[in-house]
């Protein structure tokens, strides 16, 4: 956060559409485009961490809104998430740990048509999650994120190299912090 960072349209798939966004302008994504952002030592923050970002979903199915993946598997060093029912996983906060098994922490299933504003916290003991400033869940004792150097994506995801669950929605005011936000900072983030 304060540090703007270029984000370019993935090769082979189309630009994100600029749209009004809750702050100024957002990005709109239809399933079948996508950016990312060039890997730089300022994404590898294991020891804490903060992930944030408005999102708006046009559709419920499984997407990733964005996400750093990790490996050349379907593991994110973090990634946030929008699971669709049936899944009872709901919106998550996904991260990978030493053994190489996702830990989420999840919330409810957000509806499609509005924005929500959501954040994923690592603060070196737990993981949690919060949707319009207030925490949706929490995963305490959880294990430090896995780190590499993968680019970031926004509007999805890549499994084994190949996009995967590609976002149908409205991205706006995407930060990343190498710190654990306090739940005030992430209350006053979630104020439009």
């Amino acid at each position: 956060a304060g540090n703007a960072r270029v984000a370019r349209c993935i090769v082979g798939a189309n630009c994100p559409t600029q749209v009004a966004g809750v702050r100024g302008n957002g990005l709109a994504f239809n399933g079948m485009q996508g950016a990312r952002v060039t890997y730089g030592a300022w994404l590898a923050t294991p020891t804490a961490f903060s992930i944030a970002g408005w999102i708006y979903l046009d559709v419920q199915v499984d997407q990733v809104a964005f996400a750093k993946p990790w490996g050349s598997g379907s593991l994110d060093s973090w990634g946030i998430t929008a699971w669709a029912p049936p899944s009872t996983a709901g919106t998550c906060l996904e991260t990978v740990n030493a053994a190489a098994a996702n830990q989420s922490v999840c919330g409810p299933i957000l509806p499609a048509g509005r924005w929500f504003h959501v954040v994923g916290r690592w603060d070196g003991t737990s993981k949690a999650l919060f949707i319009d400033g207030v925490k949706a869940g929490e995963l305490p004792n959880a294990t430090v994120s896995q780190i590499d150097n993968h680019d970031m994506l926004l509007g999805g995801d890549e499994n084994m190299g190949m996009p995967a669950y590609q976002f149908q929605g409205q991205l706006d005011e995407v930060q990343i912090y190498d710190r654990a936000l306090t739940d005030p900072e992430i209350a006053m983030l979630a104020t439009p």
